[in-house]
């Protein structure tokens, strides 16, 4: 989307609000809403996700053809599903709301209704962020190219940006209302605000992307990343691990070789426990690292509790374990079963690893050579509470800021 999302949201607005006396009802209005808004959620979601349907084939696993087909359309139609359910709360929860206003001012009333319109989506998406499936929230239409909306973000989170894209739309639905039905004065009001949104969030996301790094250069970290590539439908079979191992290690040495402060490697680098003394003894990434001397951050299998994590373990220049972050948030289906002691026996999860994971804490630390840092795996990203907590105890992702080098690997 361009921008804070023109057009986005604004025509679900006018379908909510520009016939609202037609209704014989609020409860009536309340479903039509509702309806409206999960229609629209459907196809904001389904196109968003529709890269999951990229599960299938799953015959690598044992499924057969038709079975993969209807994994992956089940997947991504639950999902589709599960994120249309909020923008149908939403729409409802609109119109109760507008039907107890008190305000009779056509301008007013339009402001009360921006207002609450935005408090309550930023509400139900933080909501929705707790949950295990929060994938599409608003702030990432504008990723990866409106950089400077982006950068809201450091004032007040991906939620900040969600805020001021409903807030564009529905300042644009409220003014093509008040172009029909309204005083110009209304008009007036509304087209400053929209023009003052959209300047006052790009002019601001934009100073604060310019705005120097706090660390000079000199200080900055040389990480080398390898990404290995390995297809996950021969991971773990004979072929799979022979290119990991010969992948991984070969480009570590090359960074190492190279002069890079530390090497990062992928989330199942290795997806089978390694992290103990006697699995280390024989892996020869880990060996490199004895023989290099550079920390090195690796993406294996661990255990807790009994139980394995999708985990990133932190290794020193001698080898010794530092640090470690687990995975908060699983992929359902993937790495656990949820309800699992109704479903358990039922569904059996899409993963070739042998045994359902568990989840890391929110409250982790992870220590590294180099300091206390932020850390985070793969699906960890679409939930902003999993860096903010780290943030909070102290973790630090940019000072001293991390110098890229080129990646090694395929």
């Amino acid at each position: 989307m361009v921008g804070l999302g023109v057009g986005a949201i604004a025509p679900l607005w006018l379908l909510l609000f520009a016939k609202r006396n037609l209704e014989p009802t609020v409860g009536k209005r309340v479903q039509t809403a509702a309806v409206l808004g999960g229609l629209w959620g459907a196809g904001y979601n389904g196109l968003t996700l529709s890269w999951i349907v990229d599960l299938h084939p799953l015959t690598w696993m044992g499924i057969p053809w038709l079975g993969s087909v209807a994994i992956a359309l089940f997947a991504w139609g639950f999902v589709t599903f599960w994120g249309a359910l909020m923008v149908a709360a939403w729409a409802g929860g609109m119109v109760v709301l507008d039907g107890r206003s008190p305000i009779q001012s056509p301008l007013n009333a339009a402001l009360l209704r921006v207002l609450t319109g935005t408090a309550l989506w930023c509400g139900l998406e933080t909501l929705y962020s707790y949950g295990a499936l929060a994938w599409t929230p608003l702030s990432f239409t504008q990723s990866p190219h409106n950089l400077a909306i982006l950068h809201l973000g450091q004032l007040s989170g991906a939620t900040m940006v969600s805020a001021a894209i409903v807030a564009c739309n529905g300042l644009m639905a409220e003014l093509w209302l008040a172009r029909t039905d309204r005083p110009f004065r209304s008009s007036k009001v509304l087209g400053v605000l929209v023009v003052a949104i959209v300047a006052g969030a790009h002019l601001t996301g934009a100073w604060l992307l310019n705005q120097p790094l706090q660390s000079p250069p000199e200080t900055s970290l040389r990480v080398g990343i390898i990404q290995g590539n390995i297809s996950t439908r021969i991971k773990l079979f004979e072929e799979g691990v022979r290119q990991a191992i010969a992948v991984y290690t070969n480009g570590y040495r090359t960074l190492a070789d190279q002069g890079v402060d530390a090497v990062l490697t992928p989330e199942g680098t290795f997806p089978w426990i390694w992290a103990d003394r006697a699995n280390q003894a024989s892996n020869p990434l880990y060996q490199a690292i004895l023989d290099r001397g550079v920390p090195a951050w690796i993406g294996t299998v661990g255990v807790e509790q009994s139980q394995i994590t999708q985990s990133l373990f932190g290794f020193d220049g001698a080898g010794n374990v530092v640090g470690r972050y687990n995975k908060v948030k699983l992929v359902p289906l993937g790495e656990y079963i949820p309800f699992a002691s109704i479903l358990g026996g039922v569904i059996n999860r899409l993963s070739p690893v042998e045994a359902s994971m568990i989840p890391g804490r929110l409250d982790q630390r992870v220590e590294t050579p180099f300091g206390q840092a932020i850390a985070a795996i793969c699906y960890d990203s679409a939930f902003s509470n999993v860096f903010r907590l780290q943030a909070r105890s102290g973790g630090n992702s940019s000072s001293p800021p991390p110098t890229m080098i080129p990646m090694v690997g395929r």
